[in-house]
């Protein structure tokens, strides 16, 4: 960027990031790292006005923005396309489809404008023709790999020593699955015998594996349905979806997240139709509901307290305990992650339990869930820099502290859940290790 901003003299670079936090981090560094002069840089989000920004273009040469305030610009014509010498696009594993970031090459193509796109990305996808879709939408014509043994990247590469434990179910949470089993089970069984589904164990099918064995009967139904009719199956899809969705929850995040979303399917379209009567299933709900008024624990949320605590006190000066003189900047911090919003509640319920030495917050998207209101970006932000000060020593997050985000070093990652995508693990993991040696326990 800064070689273009000499090169051309009267050209304008782009650096485009998918989030206005993301944006803001980025002119920050910029401003740290090289000597563009902040004279010449702008930052433009949606909270900009429209009037505003075309001014901008005008004076300014150095532009931070987010995808959709790019793409409008170059569509309303107040972005001085023909000026445009260098953009770069960050997290660019997200041009797909008709995301801004494809419109606005797209459009900056049909012009046509001679210029240098440079795309960046730590996880660009774990398809090849995702990979493709990429790099075919962004117009690379180029690529550069690097992995954490090449010789301009090991020297900012740390150990990072990654565990996983395997936590058994409790004996409560066994039971109620069983009883999910026992639903599951004769419903496959029904769309195996009509050819639908192809040998498939029941005990190991998952819900992604659903979605695409609907999706191919979608697309080439069978015309010899015996003793069933098409909706029928489209049904049987749908109460199979939902019910391994509820199985998946109970052995990654425990009884209360599966209970709730029981409580919510049971009252809303064909699963209540068919399932609200299943004496099975009002089984697994009553048990349920016993396990969470006995107050029964999670046995994962236990060993994820063990995990922490045997951190934070093996960090503490040997012969000393805790105290609020140890709550200083440089003391170890730690993210918790967690796919499932709702947990994010059960997993701060569990460390407000513990006493000073943890010191937690939840850091969550903006739109509002069932349990949990969002969080507002000014907040996010605010949220980060009480964790990045030690005024909190813990946040536990959902999918938005996985992404670019630059939340600070930290010592540990926990990972509250295994079965996610490689992809966002790879974003989870790649938060330690940064500057000095790290460690990711995934439970």
């Amino acid at each position: 960027m800064y070689n273009y901003f000499r090169w051309f003299p009267q050209g304008k670079i782009v650096f485009a990031a998918p989030s206005r936090p993301l944006v803001m981090q980025q002119i920050e560094a910029c401003h740290n790292i090289v000597g563009i002069p902040q004279e010449w840089t702008v930052d433009m989000t949606g909270q900009i006005s429209p009037p505003k920004r075309a001014q901008f273009w005008k004076t300014k040469r150095v532009f931070f923005v987010t995808p959709q305030v790019l793409e409008k610009d170059i569509h309303s014509g107040t972005c001085l396309v023909k000026y445009l010498v260098c953009l770069v696009i960050d997290e660019a594993h997200r041009a797909m489809g008709n995301y801004a970031y494809c419109e606005a090459v797209r459009e900056l193509m049909a012009v046509p404008v001679q210029l240098r796109i440079l795309a960046l990305t730590a996880t660009p996808g774990s398809k090849q023709q995702t990979i493709q879709a990429v790099i075919d939408n962004l117009h690379i014509s180029r690529l550069e790999y690097r992995s954490e043994t090449d010789h301009d990247v090991i020297t900012y590469v740390h150990n990072r020593k990654i565990e996983l434990i395997q936590v058994a179910m409790g004996p409560d949470a066994v039971e109620i699955n069983n009883k999910f089993m026992e639903v599951i089970r004769p419903i496959v069984a029904r769309l195996t015998n009509v050819g639908v589904i192809q040998n498939r164990d029941y005990r190991t099918l998952s819900p992604c594996q659903l979605l695409e064995i609907r999706e191919k009967f979608r697309q080439r139904p069978k015309q010899d349905l015996s003793h069933v009719n098409y909706e029928d199956v489209e049904g049987y899809f749908g109460v199979l979806i939902t019910l391994y969705y509820i199985h998946k929850l109970l052995s990654s995040h425990g009884i209360r997240p599966a209970y709730e979303m029981l409580e919510r399917k049971l009252k809303q379209g064909y699963f209540a139709k068919f399932m609200s009567k299943n004496e099975v299933i009002l089984k697994a709900r009553q048990l349920m509901q016993q396990s969470l008024s006995h107050g029964a624990s999670s046995p994962k949320l236990t060993k994820m307290l063990e995990v922490l605590l045997g951190h934070f006190r093996a960090t503490l000066p040997r012969g000393t305990s805790f105290s609020r003189e140890t709550n200083d900047p440089q003391n170890s911090r730690v993210i918790i992650f967690s796919n499932y919003r709702e947990s994010v509640r059960d997993i701060m319920d569990a460390l407000g339990d513990i006493g000073e030495l943890v010191r937690a917050t939840e850091f969550i998207g903006q739109s509002s869930g069932k349990a949990m209101k969002g969080q507002s970006q000014k907040v996010q932000q605010a949220v980060l820099k009480k964790f990045r000060s030690g005024t909190y020593n813990v946040i536990v997050a959902t999918s938005i502290g996985e992404e670019g985000l630059d939340i600070m070093e930290v010592d540990l990652v926990i990972s509250f859940d295994a079965n996610i995508s490689p992809l966002r693990m790879i974003q989870r993991m790649g938060r330690t290790g940064r500057k000095h040696d790290g460690r990711v326990d995934i439970l």
